[in-house]
């Protein structure tokens, strides 16, 4: 922040090195979106954004955005990487157990890099497994409601909603 003004950097280096031509529209469309969440948002923003319910949303909300804007894009190719994240999460049991282990990190920061960053991953699930849970998250919700609604929602009700999501998919089998 400087004087009040935001900047968004982008490293060239690791986006040739992790993407391909084609992924270029929902990356910049992601990451744009994150620029004019926060702007709407405002200071309700909570204090520590890296908790792991707001971090699933904000990170699920931008893939969704992404991918609704540069349709038919699929959900693995809004997501990238790893290239079979989709695969691994849609295996039987796999959502429900995630959805399990992001309810026991749901108001905590101390995982979050197991859930969100890449080269790391919780126990029994792929790297960035938390963007994949945020976005079916914000499929669920944008089925009976507007990208601008959902990108309005107020971070409690974010939580609230966030916690019903998991809790919903931690009792399918």
């Amino acid at each position: 922040d400087n004087a009040g003004r935001t900047h968004l950097l982008f490293g060239i280096d690791m986006i040739a090195t992790l993407h391909q031509p084609e992924d270029m529209s929902t990356l910049f469309a992601h990451e744009l979106f994150h620029v004019y969440h926060r702007q709407i948002m405002g200071g309700s923003v909570p204090k520590n954004d890296s908790i792991t319910w707001w971090a699933m949303w904000e990170e699920g909300l931008a893939t969704y955005v992404s991918q609704r804007m540069n349709r038919p894009r699929d959900e693995q190719g809004a997501l990238w990487f790893p290239k079979d994240i989709v695969v691994q999460m849609d295996k039987p049991g796999v959502m429900a157990a995630a959805a399990k282990q992001m309810l026991a990190d749901f108001d905590t920061t101390a995982h979050n890099a197991l859930w969100f960053q890449i080269g790391k991953s919780a126990p029994g699930f792929p790297e960035r497994a938390g963007y994949l849970m945020g976005l079916r998250m914000a499929e669920q919700l944008g089925k009976d409601h507007s990208l601008s609604w959902l990108a309005h929602l107020k971070p409690d009700d974010v939580k609230a909603r966030a916690r019903a999501f998991l809790e919903e998919q931690a009792d399918k089998h």
